[in-house]
């Protein structure tokens, strides 16, 4: 395939190291303000009071609660027929590649400017590379040539498996825990499956230049192969999220117009308010608090209270997303809880994506939850996170699931609207020169006027946009701080290479998506 053309110059930098999360300090990546004129939406409201009044817009059995626990959703919660549900699980990898809060608090103010992000601020999948094999050798393997991940087969899996197929896990210590850079990657198990087919991505692209007699020069170092099949993987990565995430999140035009007439209100290359100095000479973008804590959080309304997970050997296994009346100890749990080992714990992919038709088999696949104001049930109810002896570190927490008591995901995201001080909805509107929308399921609050963001976001999509994709304002957000990211980093397709084109097999010659990377990992069989 001779990716050494493809990648050309751009590799010469390949030893360029990975930031080590570890060295970063308290003030050197933190997060910013899009807006910072602006003051916290309902601004008349004390803190307190206003903080109780939105938590209780997202208790269960609110207003946000769709009222679908099971299997299938019901009428009020709609679905949206332009975009399946592996969208929803990428778009969670995305946020973890970019954004970590480990300080998160639901009932106490806190200032973005003094808040760390402990994940790098660029699409460069440290999620999964952590801080490279010399920094972060737990996660590689040294029985190959080679630097590879460590890939372990599922055991029994072969044997509840359509086809005999065998199914492989990420790795674990004797306690269950994900030995992978990013521990939220194992809450779930489409999250996990999809962790480990980039695990597997690498793995391939590391054989295909191993046999590609353009880089016969580089065999005999196995630190530039890795840099080599990273960077690969790296821009491929970077090339879905233009073509194939942003377009079906945010519209093809709003893309086009950032292609075409560049970013309006984040650009870390102009503005330093968005780029913070983390030591040796070396700056890394700030994530604005109005997108990681309201805007892109829209994938939350998308989800579905169940999924079919794998098609078993003869029939479909459907399961619930979380069920709280679960003991948090139990093993192979019947919810989709990570941080658990079992032989039926893979997915099926056909009812995630589109594949061809040998691959597909006839499945059609699932339709993601409509960007709306209603959340599927199950959110309200996330596994009980508190243990008896309060310890929020141990075995039995699952990985990414809160230590505080407050189960519903809806009042987590809205509290943080008062703790950020976020600005309201149609002020943001206001300040993009937009018009801004009346929120009439919060009229009853006094909240329709003055709108916490995040809900603020739901409702835009499901009004202006049939819940199809974001609208004018959040849309923006988002597309803005991705642009903007990979704009950012130096080491990104669209500085170091802008026409780079896809060469990897793929079903369209030329371009790249999510199928194509799942058929190229080997977690793709056909189930007839």
């Amino acid at each position: 395939m001779k990716l050494i053309l493809l990648l050309g110059a751009a590799t010469a930098d390949y030893v360029r190291m990975p930031v080590d999360r570890r060295a970063l300090s308290p003030t050197s990546n933190t997060f910013t303000r899009l807006f910072p004129k602006l003051e916290r939406f309902a601004a008349s409201i004390d803190d307190n009071t206003l903080r109780s009044k939105v938590i209780a817009i997202g208790v269960a059995g609110g207003i946000m609660d769709a009222g679908d626990f099971g299997v299938h959703p019901n009428i009020n919660n709609l679905e949206n027929p332009t975009m399946s549900v592996g969208y929803t699980t990428f778009g969670q990898f995305l946020d973890h590649d970019i954004t970590f809060d480990a300080r998160s608090v639901i009932n106490a103010n806190a200032d973005p400017l003094n808040t760390l992000n402990f994940r790098t601020t660029a699409f460069d999948l440290d999620s999964v590379y952590g801080s490279g094999p010399v920094n972060s050798p737990q996660f590689y393997t040294n029985s190959s040539k080679y630097i590879k991940f460590i890939v372990p087969q599922m055991k029994g899996s072969a044997a509840v498996s359509r086809k005999g197929f065998q199914r492989y896990d990420v790795p674990r210590t004797s306690n269950l825990r994900a030995i992978i850079a990013d521990p939220r990657n194992d809450e779930h198990i489409t999250l996990n499956q999809l962790q480990l087919a980039f695990l597997k991505f690498h793995n391939a692209v590391t054989d295909i230049i191993v046999a590609d007699p353009a880089y016969k020069s580089i065999l005999s170092d196995p630190y530039k192969v890795f840099y080599y099949a990273k960077q690969t993987v790296i821009w491929h990565y970077q090339y879905i999220i233009v073509h194939e995430f942003l377009p079906k999140t945010v519209g093809q035009s709003v893309v086009d117009d950032i292609l075409k007439n560049g970013l309006k209100y984040y650009d870390p290359r102009t503005n330093p308010a968005f780029k913070k100095n983390i030591g040796n000479g070396r700056y890394m973008a700030s994530l604005p608090i109005e997108f990681s804590s309201a805007a892109y959080r829209f994938g939350h309304s998308q989800v579905r209270p169940s999924y079919t997970i794998n098609f078993g050997t003869t029939s479909e296994l459907n399961m619930i997303l979380f069920d709280d009346t679960i003991p948090l100890s139990t093993i192979d749990p019947n919810d989709m809880r990570g941080g658990t080992i079992g032989a039926r714990r893979f997915i099926d992919w056909q009812t995630f994506f589109t594949f061809p038709p040998n691959l597909q088999s006839g499945v059609v696949p699932t339709h993601n939850m409509a960007i709306d104001t209603k959340i599927s049930s199950p959110l309200f109810h996330l596994p009980k996170s508190v243990p008896a002896a309060g310890n929020c570190n141990g075995p039995q927490i699952p990985p990414g699931l809160p230590c505080d008591g407050v189960q519903s995901l809806a009042s987590r995201n809205l509290a943080r609207q008062v703790n950020y001080d976020i600005p309201s909805g149609q002020d943001i509107a206001a300040a993009m020169g937009l018009t801004g929308i009346t929120v009439t399921p919060l009229q009853k609050y006094g909240l329709d006027k003055s709108s916490p963001l995040w809900f603020y976001c739901l409702y835009e999509a499901q009004t202006l946009k049939s819940g199809q994709q974001l609208g004018p304002v959040c849309g923006r957000i988002v597309a803005e701080v991705f642009f903007g990211l990979l704009y950012f980093d130096q080491s990104s397709y669209l500085v170091k290479n802008p026409s780079f084109v896809p060469n990897l097999k793929s079903i369209t010659p030329g371009t790249f998506t999510i199928p194509d990377l799942l058929i190229l990992a080997n977690v793709v069989t056909p189930l007839s």
